[in-house]
């Protein structure tokens, strides 16, 4: 035990090592080239150099995954739907909009692997599954009175995840040290992809010739320390995600926070080391700060709390004097800058469209706008909009709950918040904490994002809500 305990050690010292080696690297790299273009997202596409560089960091976690001793001893069928899995573990991260060849690479490897399994045994659904497929069905009915049937369409596509998941698992049992590989494998992508934000990050401040060290002074205001470049504001976001072309901070932070929990899920499950654990919780958080993510930070830091007093419960008497010190800081800082939320709390745009939903939601409370109706009512209410250029796209309620009983009525809203119960019920019955923590997390998000509205959302969640809800064939619950 002691000897496998070094290891892990061991090898979680090896990847902080590699992970500071790759940034010196990819450093030198970048003063070499002296680029003289930019490469913000929102302009021009990203260097190919950097891109190939980019898919040959991230590639390194999954070649290591496949040629690892556990993999290598698989039985064929067993080979072939772990590939599938571990496919999308790597992709799902990167890039989140071009994960759906995976998607589909995951779904063939399952079906084949079941065709190839002696057993063939297809689990049934739960009760609680089918929650899922009437809030779709519901929501598809709503298609008949919507005024944009176009977007409707669009939007009831991004559903088939949250049906075709949770489907997919119910064909395979992971063993306890197939799901613990999966979900490492899927953590040190995802600290690689936090790596590669970083130096994405310090390409593009060398491109604009600025200072490396305003990186840092990006975190010490929300959104007053932005980089203009001839006059036009460039949000940090935009630079730390040009590698992966999602620039939006929150649905970057959806990947970050299922990375949070899933390095909490291996701790614990001592999978990985306590240097490494750390070592990525702080880069996570990080990378949250300096993005300017206010629900990122808030659902990293929920993250990490709930799983430190975990961990540390049988210690009562420290995880209360976390508890008592935690609230003396926050008493003490509102005392000597009442105001200092302010900036994190403030979002007057967010209220307009909250206000413009309910005004709506009065008049019609039980039918709504029809799914992807939405952005037709707001175009025409919402008058004066403060965002000149702004995509239509992202007119939208900003609330899940808010944002269902506006568009699918009073059906869709009670369908909503029924699926984020029965998740609670779902983890506190399987005595999965990881799953609750996860699902805490989103429900922050929820209140003030629509992520099932966008494809990222609803893939990334029931995938996780999957891995983190599977029932091992051995009793884990350590």
């Amino acid at each position: 035990m002691n000897n496998l305990k070094n290891i892990t050690e061991r090898e979680g010292l090896y990847v902080v090592l590699a992970f500071l080696g790759i940034s010196v690297l990819w450093y030198i790299s970048v003063m070499l080239w002296q680029p003289t273009v930019g490469i913000m997202v929102d302009t021009d596409p990203y260097r190919p150099v950097m891109w190939v560089i980019s898919l040959a960091a991230l590639s390194v976690p999954f070649f290591m995954y496949l040629f690892s001793h556990h993999f290598r001893t698989l039985e064929t069928d067993r080979k072939v739907l772990l590939f599938g899995l571990a496919l999308l573990s790597s992709t799902i991260v990167h890039r989140l909009r071009c994960f759906i060849d995976t998607q589909f690479v995951f779904f063939l490897t399952t079906i084949v692997y079941f065709i190839l399994d002696r057993n063939r045994t297809y689990r049934r659904p739960l009760w609680e599954y089918w929650i899922v497929p009437l809030y779709i069905v519901w929501n598809l009915i709503t298609l008949a009175w919507t005024p944009d049937l176009h977007y409707g369409k669009k939007f009831a596509g991004n559903f088939l995840p949250m049906v075709t998941y949770p489907a997919m698992f119910l064909a395979f049992t992971l063993s306890v040290d197939e799901r613990n590989e999966i979900m490492k494998l899927y953590w040190r992508i995802a600290l690689m992809a936090v790596l590669l934000s970083f130096l994405s990050c310090i390409y593009e401040v060398t491109v604009i010739r600025h200072q490396v060290s305003e990186l840092f002074h990006l975190q010490i205001t929300m959104f007053k320390d932005n980089i203009f470049i001839d006059g036009v504001e460039q949000f940090p976001f935009n630079m730390l995600y040009a590698w992966n072309g999602m620039g939006h901070p929150s649905f970057n932070a959806i990947w970050a926070v299922a990375a949070a929990v899933t390095g909490f899920f291996l701790v614990k499950h001592c999978v990985i080391s306590w240097v490494e654990f750390f070592f990525g919780e702080f880069v996570i958080l990080l990378l949250q700060f300096i993005a300017q993510s206010r629900i990122g930070i808030v659902m990293v830091l929920i993250v990490f709390v709930l799983s430190t007093f975990y961990l540390l419960w049988q210690h009562r008497k420290v995880v209360y004097s976390l508890i008592a010190v935690g609230l003396l800081l926050v008493v003490a800082a509102f005392m000597l800058r009442p105001d200092f939320l302010y900036p994190y709390m403030n979002d007057v745009e967010r209220n307009r469209l909250w206000n413009a939903a309910f005004d709506f939601i009065r008049i019609y409370p039980f039918t709504g706008t029809g799914l992807g109706g939405t952005m037709h009512e707001y175009v025409s209410s919402v008058i004066g909009y403060p965002w000149p250029g702004l995509c239509f796209d992202n007119i939208y309620a900003h609330n899940q709950f808010i944002g269902d009983w506006m568009q699918s009525g009073l059906v869709g809203f009670i369908f909503a918040v029924s699926m984020v119960i029965l998740t609670f019920v779902m983890s506190i019955r399987r005595r999965s904490y990881s799953a609750f923590v996860f699902s805490v997390a989103i429900l922050l998000l929820m209140l003030i994002e629509m992520p099932l509205r966008f494809l990222q959302g609803s893939t990334l969640i029931p995938f996780f809500l999957c891995l983190f809800l599977h029932k091992t064939p051995l009793p884990d619950n350590r």
